[in-house]
């Protein structure tokens, strides 16, 4: 399959670099044609000069006006060929007529499904006459009535005259044009029309053929084959012109479809017939679901041409061909390396069809140039491909036929190999037939049901009948003298439909009588009905004599066991008692009867079961092992006793087939045992007391030091409480943890915050409702002391309280006041809801110091609240000042002169010019300077920008305010971290404003240098300089540059001296490769 791929796609390559090769060169401007009485036909690709009008918008006046002569490019291909385009192509072609016994000649358009053509002839009097034909418009506009579409073009002798065409189409464009003299043109047309004719023929004749064994042999590939042959029909008839003009001229139209449903029928053909032949419904299932798949794709192209365009779909279409054509062919390869031998025609079949299809593709795409044989090339394809394929039908049937014989002679081989072991099998076989007679009986048989000595002796040619039989050989029910009734004997039910057996059977031979069981099963036939019936049996007499003896052994034995101290019990592996003892009903007060067939879990205690059923289950995996378990057993009188059960796997031995239990009642003892061990737990209660009360203390101080730790060292209240409220469930054992705060303008009560374990406790919301202002809970919250309340008040709370006691199970509940100043802002809850646990007095103290670090922190956050809200008005105050300064002065500017200019324009254009390039100048320096601003405001624009980038909209910005000459040059734009970035913007935006403000300089550098091991930026002015180590108080730039540097890992270096200017050097040391990684 790669190598089938890899093939194709170098063909597509290969093809399209020709075509790109020939194309290369620009061909010179082809000469007329010259029309004499020698020369009857003219090919006329390489005379044709050619157009492309890609909106198809172009007209007959716009392509013959001098301004488009130069836009004609001659054609270097004898048979144009553009593929499948959306494009209009208009073709010029000159014409000189030196013949002096011919003035009419014929343009043929060998390509009967171009959609639409225009011939554009010149009058004497200047202007064109259209003709407008073509495959979608209806046959009676064309001067000739002829499958392709043939112009008449009247050419006066010694006359030369231009032609144009306009030519579009849905399908391919390929543009085959050849001039004729008339009789030459018609001789040719009839003798192309009788190839076209006989391969016609012969596709029609297969399909007769096909249709013919389709009826004869009923076999599924045939009606493929006659659907294949019928698209193939339905194909050439459309692509040639003999649809509308030999079968239904009035219809057109439907030329449109008639292609587009025929190649999806060929397809879903090929794809079907392929996967019927190959059989891959049975040997090879996937291959078959992929075979539907591409079925039913194909289904739903062919009908989209009523939903899309004629070209959208071909260009859809072409590629899906080749894919689905390649990927089917492949299966062939596939079944035949399995060993399928009929697939060694279907192959050859698939090799020429592929070969044919792919070149007249390539054709249609533009790849390769249409010529005779590439158009023809599928017609080879399909007529290879029907005669391989009636080759391969004729060969699998062939193959088929040999199959068969040596299917029966393997069955003749079998029959006898059945009939040797029927012979010798230790059962009697009988095979009766539906009108309830013998077929076929083994020797078997005779030893077991003959009797010679009495004259009793089977005979299958006697022919007796199921009653006969009956009578023959006296079948009376086990141990009696009473006859078996026909219509229970497994024969006769057999023969009704159903399997049937029976062990209750006696064969009366006169002096002996021999038990029998009996098997028999219905045998159907395709139509599911009975056709016969299959009896085994065999003699029992000598398992009959063991049941005996076992049953008076099992007699002995019960007595034994049924006398014995302890209880026995057999279990099943189910657990149900098949067997219990009358000890085992002494010692639980039970009766036999109300133990055997019930499950002994029944009996065990329920906080013993689940230890027991792991016990039994791990005996049961083990075969012949054994145990010991004590548990607790139920006792008739309904009290529990101890049993000691010795429990022994014989599930494996045939002779028991159960688990063994042997149960002996250990209830005194295990009560002396409960008494010891309850006095050892009293003094272990007593040691742990006392260890608890000593480490108390130590817990408490442990607990508070985990929580204040869990708070200290952030200001983020949202993280405060994410860490406190994930601490005091585990500190205090709690299940739920909530804040409640009422500290806003508009003294409303919120919930600050809630933890709980589960998301099913709802109350929350409903606790904050009835703390209000004049609640009695508010006013003892107000207090400033905890509450403590407990699940005993609940009836006695509010019903909000009492629910959130009684639906979700709380036990207690602690409200901490939370003190702010001198007032109370909120409270701390915390609930538990484990029986028997109150809050300890350790742990409220721990929730009150809790709740004042709450307060705390919360009082710390406002308060930071308050700062960054004078950090950002502070922000805001420099960027209006920033406004005023460069923006609102910029933008004055401006407007002044464009109020001004139109005045001027009248009185001095030369002066009014200089002001718009001024007003030009201005705009876009107040746009750079708007793109600093918004730089500067939105602080995520500075990240992910480039250096180069940040430092050009500075530049920008500055020049348009101050009329400064700055020169800005990079080396190599780095890629820098954006705080490195951001840094060298920052100090080179620091640098600008020292030196407007204070430098008084006319020219100022700025470079970034890009080295193996440092960035380095340098900003240089030719100003009046400074002394570096004489700063004035105040003046903080200098400061700020070098802190900035500092930050980013780098140096600020300064060189400046009073008079010579001043170069400020930023150095950046890279840490991290290419790219510096220094963040």
């Amino acid at each position: 399959m790669r190598l089938i791929t890899l093939f194709l796609f170098s063909l597509l390559i290969l093809a399209g670099w020709t075509r790109a090769y020939a194309q290369a060169d620009d061909p010179p401007k082809p000469d007329p044609v010259i029309l004499t009485d020698e020369q009857d036909e003219h090919p006329l690709g390489l005379h044709l000069e050619i157009l492309e009008d890609p909106g198809g918008e172009l007209t007959i006046e716009d392509v013959s006006a001098p301004d488009f002569d130069s836009r004609f490019t001659p054609s270097q291909e004898e048979v144009p060929n553009y593929g499948f385009t959306n494009s209009a192509y208009w073709l010029r072609l000159h014409l000189r007529n030196e013949a002096h016994l011919n003035d009419r000649w014929l343009l043929e358009l060998a390509n009967a499904n171009m959609h639409f053509v225009d011939l554009y002839s010149p009058l004497p009097g200047g202007g064109y006459k259209v003709m407008q034909t073509g495959a979608l418009r209806p046959p009676a506009n064309r001067d000739i009535l002829h499958p392709h579409i043939v112009f008449n073009l009247a050419i006066p002798t010694q006359s030369e005259q231009t032609f144009y065409l306009r030519f579009q189409n849905g399908a391919s464009m390929t543009l085959p044009l050849t001039l004729w003299e008339p009789e030459t043109f018609f001789a040719s047309s009839l003798q192309k029309q009788i190839w076209q004719g006989l391969f016609l023929g012969v596709m029609v004749g297969l399909l007769g053929y096909n249709l013919f064994l389709l009826f004869s042999v009923r076999d599924v590939s045939y009606l493929y084959m006659v659907l294949l042959l019928g698209g193939i029909i339905i194909y050439d008839v459309s692509q040639t012109g003999f649809l509308e003009f030999n079968i239904a001229p009035s219809l057109y139209y439907l030329k449109l479809y008639s292609i587009s449903l025929a190649v999806a029928l060929i397809i879903v053909s090929l794809i079907l017939f392929n996967d019927s032949f190959l059989s891959a419904r049975t040997l090879f299932p996937r291959v078959h679901l992929m075979n539907v798949v591409f079925a039913v794709v194909w289904g739903v192209l062919g009908l989209m041409i009523f939903v899309i365009s004629y070209h959208d779909l071909a260009v859809i279409i072409t590629p899906a061909i080749i894919v689905t054509l390649v990927v089917v062919a492949t299966t062939a390869v596939f079944a035949w390396r399995k060993g399928f031998r009929a697939a060694r025609f279907l192959l050859i079949a698939w090799a020429g069809l592929l070969a044919g299809i792919l070149l007249f593709i390539l054709t249609r795409m533009g790849f390769l140039s249409s010529n005779i044989f590439t158009e023809n090339t599928y017609r080879v394809a399909f007529a290879w491909m029907a005669m391989c394929w009636s080759i391969a039908l004729a060969d699998r049937i062939n193959l088929l036929k040999a199959e068969t014989e040596d299917a029966n002679r393997e069955l003749g081989n079998s029959e006898r190999r059945l009939s040797q072991i029927l012979q010798g099998l230790p059962l009697g076989v009988v095979v009766y037939g539906k009108d309830f007679k013998p077929k076929y009986v083994n020797q078997r048989v005779f030893k077991i049901l003959g009797n010679p000595e009495r004259g009793i002796v089977p005979d299958i040619s006697a022919g007796r009948t199921l009653d006969q039989a009956m009578n023959y050989y006296s079948f009376r029910v086990e141990d009696s003298d009473q006859e078996y009734p026909l219509e229970k004997l497994p024969v006769y039910r057999a023969l009704q439909g159903q399997p049937a057996s029976a062990d209750d059977i006696e064969a009366d031979l006169v002096d002996k009588r021999v038990p029998l069981e009996i098997w028999a099963s219905p045998v159907r036939d395709d139509a599911g009905d009975v056709e016969s019936a299959v009896v085994t049996f065999q003699d029992i007499t000598a398992r009959k004599q063991a049941e005996m003896a076992l049953r008076a052994s099992e007699k002995k034995f019960r007595v034994i066991v049924e006398n014995a101290f302890d209880g026995i019990v057999f279990m099943a592996h189910d657990r149900q008692a098949l067997y219990v003892s009358s000890s085992y009903s002494r010692l639980s007060g039970f009766s036999v009867k109300e133990t055997v067939g019930q499950s002994g879990t029944g009996f065990v205690h329920p906080d013993d079961q689940a230890r027991i059923a792991q016990v039994f289950a791990e005996l049961l995996q083990q075969p012949g092992s054994g145990t010991t378990v004590e548990y607790r057993s139920r006792h008739q009188d309904g009290s529990w006793i101890w049993v000691e059960t010795n429990a022994l796997n014989l599930l494996d031995d045939p002779h028991v087939g159960a688990v063994v239990l042997n149960i002996h009642d250990i209830t005194e003892r295990k009560r002396a045992e409960a008494e010891l061990k309850q006095y050892q737990e009293h003094l272990q209660l007593l040691v742990e007391k006392r260890s608890a009360e000593l480490s108390a203390t130590n817990a408490w101080l442990s607990m508070l030091a985990r929580v204040r730790q869990t708070i200290s060292g952030t200001t983020d209240l949202p993280q405060a409480y994410d860490k406190l409220f994930a601490s005091i469930p585990q500190l205090l054992n709690a299940r739920l943890v909530f804040l409640h705060r009422w500290d806003g303008q508009d003294g409303q009560i919120k919930t600050v915050y809630n933890r709980q374990q589960d998301d099913s406790i709802q109350g929350i919301e409903e606790i904050a409702a009835i703390i209000q202002d004049d609640s009695p809970l508010r006013k003892e919250i107000d207090k400033g002391k905890p509450i403590h309340l407990s699940a005993d008040q609940a009836d006695s709370l509010p019903a909000t309280i009492g629910k959130f006691f009684q639906e979700d199970d709380f036990q207690s509940l602690l409200l901490s006041p939370m003190v702010a100043g001198q007032s109370v802002a909120g409270f701390l809850g915390v609930a538990k809801d484990q029986p028997m646990q109150e809050f300890t007095p350790a742990q409220v103290e721990l929730v009150k110091i809790i709740t004042l670090d709450l307060a705390n922190l919360a009082e710390g956050a406002q308060l930071l609240d308050q700062a960054q809200a004078v950090v950002v008005a502070e922000e805001r105050n420099r960027l209006a000042r920033e406004l005023h300064d460069s923006l609102t002065q910029i933008l004055f500017s401006a407007s002044v002169l464009a109020e001004a200019t139109p005045r001027i324009w009248d009185k001095d254009q030369e002066i009014a010019r200089m002001n718009m390039e001024k007003l030009s100048l201005l705009i876009r320096g107040a746009l750079a300077e708007t793109r600093s601003l918004l730089l500067e405001l939105r602080s995520g624009e500075l990240r992910g920008q480039t250096p180069e980038k940040l430092l050009t909209t500075l530049v920008e910005a500055v020049q348009a305010r101050t009329q400064f000459a700055i020169s800005l040059t990079i080396n190599d734009d780095p890629k820098l971290p954006d705080n490195v970035t951001q840094a060298f913007y920052r100090i080179a935006r620091e640098a600008l404003n020292n030196v407007i403000i204070h430098a008084e300089a006319t020219q100022v550098n700025i470079s970034l240098l890009n080295e193996r091991h440092s960035v380095e930026l340098r900003i240089q002015d030719d100003g009046r300089g400074f002394d570096p180590q004489d700063v004035p108080p105040g003046h903080m730039g200098i400061s700020i540059m070098s802190e900035r540097a500092a930050q980013i890992g780098g140096e600020l270096r300064i060189e400046s001296e009073p008079g010579h200017g001043t170069q400020i050097i930023v150095t950046w040391f890279k840490t991290g490769g290419e790219s510096g990684e220094n963040d």
